[in-house]
This record gives structure tokens, sequence and C-alpha cells, in this order.
């Protein structure tokens, strides 16, 4: 039986089949590769002679799925794209009995899958909270690639860090309300909807037993950040109450080859929040040309060559 970290709540399981199918449907491939003690579960899309791998990484108690849109469009934009189910998440199951992994663990896993999977001559890692945690251990462990963008990335020493980790003990349906109070800027529609099932999301062992037996080792200091050498994009909702704007402005101060990107009205999940705005900004940090002109590019380029413009 196929294992998932939403096996018990209905609403969610619908919900996930469908996005399930609807990546399936657009040519995405899906596959799993053993590594880290456990089968890890992926989706992979874009041209498999790309210039460049880019390897997405979703937040706590969240999966692959959360990359739904970024996944397809940068496949489309010609890169190699590997969006990963950390362990104990989506459709890859825990590699052992305590149903987590620290995220100094999540990045060898990374640097696996990138050893095996990546194809082209650059790579780029992509985090969003705990996801950009794991990217960021990755660079300090000297996981080989070229480009880190952090999105709302946890893991980075602040005042308040406990208390934050205490929002997302979620036992209650009161307690989804009020994680959403705090880290969207507008709670989405229809969460009220199913506190129950993200309540039970969040009690799993890979959320409920990583905040309780978190590592103090694993916590980034602000005097690891000058040794992240590669070229690096904070993108950071305005709005974030759970991991505050301060502390993208301590990743950008550390960070001596990166720079901050601000999206407005928003919280912690700006591809749920704001997914056109944070989209053009996560395009724009792999260096791909707006939209519009990509369109126009490929049109230019199927027209017969006496029908293009002399600078095309």
């Amino acid at each position: 039986m196929e294992w998932t970290a939403w096996e018990h709540t209905r609403a969610l399981t619908f919900l996930h089949n469908r996005v399930r199918a609807i990546l399936l449907a657009q040519g995405v491939e899906e596959q799993t590769i053993a590594t880290g003690g456990t089968q890890v579960h992926l989706y992979a899309a874009g041209p498999k002679d790309a210039a460049r791998t880019v390897v997405l990484l979703h937040g706590l108690g969240d999966s692959a799925h959360a990359w739904f849109r970024a996944l397809p469009l940068l496949a489309w934009r010609g890169d190699r794209v590997i969006a990963i189910d950390l362990p104990g998440h989506g459709f890859t199951p825990p590699p052992d009995e305590r149903g987590f992994v620290q995220p100094s663990e999540h990045a060898e896993i990374v640097r696996h899958i990138l050893d095996t999977l990546a194809v082209g001559e650059t790579r780029a890692v992509v985090g969003h909270s705990l996801g950009g945690w794991v990217a960021a251990r990755a660079a300090l462990s000297d996981v080989p690639f070229d480009q880190l963008v952090l999105v709302e990335a946890a893991g980075l020493e602040h005042e308040g860090m406990w208390e934050s980790i205490d929002l997302l003990r979620i036992e209650h349906e009161q307690d989804v309300r009020r994680f959403f109070r705090t880290v969207a800027h507008t709670p989405p529609f229809g969460s009220g909807l199913v506190t129950r099932e993200i309540a039970a999301m969040f009690r799993t062992p890979a959320v409920f037993n990583f905040l309780d037996h978190n590592d103090p080792r694993e916590i980034i200091k602000d005097t690891e950040l000058r040794r992240i050498q590669r070229p690096t994009t904070i993108i950071w909702g305005e709005n974030d109450g759970l991991v505050p704007p301060v502390v993208a402005q301590r990743w950008h101060a550390g960070i001596r080859n990166s720079s901050l990107e601000w999206i407005p009205k928003c919280g912690h999940t700006p591809h749920f929040e704001r997914p056109l705005l944070f989209q053009r900004k996560l395009e724009a940090a792999l260096g791909h040309a707006p939209v519009a002109t990509a369109i126009r590019d490929r049109l230019t380029a199927a027209l017969p060559r006496p029908f293009r413009r002399a600078d095309a």
C-alpha cells in the first residue's frame, strides 16, 4: 500500500490526488529514488538535456505539491526541474522510527539526488521555510550547486524563534485558525472547512517529532552565513508573522552575494498567497526573462525566416 502523509485525512487525500493527476497530465514525470534509508518520491519535468537543473524543496508539513505551479512553468522555460517529497512528507515515508530527519540529513538527500539525477552544467536549489533551511544547510555542507533561492527560509537563529516554533504545535482546530491568522496576510478562503484535516497533518511525526526533538546544532548562526558564497536570492512576504521580515534582512546581510526581494500584502507562503508575483520573482532570480518576452521569442522563432523581425 502506498504511504502518504495525509492518509488519515479524506479531504486532503482527495485534494492531493487531484494535484498529482494534474501534474501527470501535464507530462510531469514521477519516480522514487533510494536514498537516506528510504524511497524518496519526487516529480521531474523539463528537457533531459537542459543546461540547468533546479531542485525545489517544500516547507514543514507540506509536500512537492506546493510547487504545482512552479514545476511545469520552470520546465517550460527550459530547466530540468525536480520537486522532492522530503522524508516523512508527501509520498515519502520516514526512514526510521523517529518519523523525521534533521535539516542536515535532508541536505545529504539533496546531494544524492543532484549527484544522481541532475543534468546540465549548472544547478540551483530553491527552498521554502524548512526547505530553505535545508537548502542553506546544503550550501554550508558544500553540496555542489551554483544558485540558491531562499523563500521565507527558517533555521536562522533569531529572537522569538522558539515562540514561532510553538505556533506549529497544532493539536486542535482552534490552533489551525490561530496559525493562519499569524502566517497569512489574508487567511485562505475555505481554510475553515478543513481545519480538522490540517490539524491532523501537523500531528504527523515529520512535524510533531521534529518540533519536539530539534537539535540546536542544526540552527544556523549569523557567523556561518559568510561561508555561503554562491549567488543567492531571498524572497520574503512583507507580512510574515511566522518568520518575521527582520530575518530576511539578516539572511541578506550575512550572505554577501545576495539580493532581497519583497512581496507586499503577503505572509509566509507567497507561492500560495501571491502566486503570479512570486512566480515572476522566482523566474527573475533564476535568470529568466519575463514570460511575455519568452512567449514573443518562441512565436518569433516559429515563424518562417522571411517573416521574422530583423533583430529576432
